[in-house]
């Protein structure tokens, strides 16, 4: 069944519209069990082709001016040591919106970064997600779209802020 469309010639009516005001208002806060962990660092490091010491290496972070080694950047954005929930069908584990989007294709359409500080091994990570905006509009081909901006809050187990992640998800037609 397709959804009305408005003289726009865009979907109109569907759940996004009708509960906008609710999923701004939704936060979803996780807590991780464990602290982040220097395997995790070296591990990122090296998938993202960054073998920095000051990641590893305490003394080479003292040298740098840090206290002790400190993730690389975007760590904290991008590791989900934080979720508890079952991979979903494209093996994701992260956060995710029990968005109604049924027959609609979820697609990361960018991400802007704030750091506040750096994290350290120690750190036990707590996020809190919330939406920002949802925008109905259509591809260049006229097909409709779903734009939602997300922002999470990253913070250490002192509520220290570590880092912002405002994200940028879009929901096309599945084919």
């Amino acid at each position: 069944m397709s959804e009305p469309v408005n003289e726009s010639g865009r979907e109109s009516g569907h759940e996004f519209e009708r509960d906008f005001e609710r999923l701004k208002s939704q936060r979803a806060i996780y807590a991780a069990r464990t602290p982040l962990g220097l395997a995790s660092f070296d591990c990122f490091a090296r998938a993202i082709g960054d073998t920095c010491a000051i990641y590893v290496d305490d003394a080479a972070a003292r040298a740098a001016g840090y206290e002790q080694a400190i993730a690389p950047p975007t760590f904290v954005c991008e590791t989900v040591q934080y979720s508890r929930r079952e991979p979903d069908e494209n093996g994701y584990i992260g956060h995710a919106w029990d968005f109604p989007m049924e027959g609609w294709q979820r697609v990361r359409g960018g991400n802007a970064y704030r750091f506040h500080q750096p994290a350290v091994a120690s750190d036990v990570l707590h996020v809190e997600w919330s939406v920002e905006s949802v925008r109905a509009t259509s591809d260049s081909r006229g097909k409709p779209m779903w734009v939602v901006v997300q922002l999470a809050l990253y913070r250490n187990q002192r509520g220290e802020l570590l880092a912002e992640n405002r994200e940028t998800i879009v929901y096309r037609r599945s084919a």
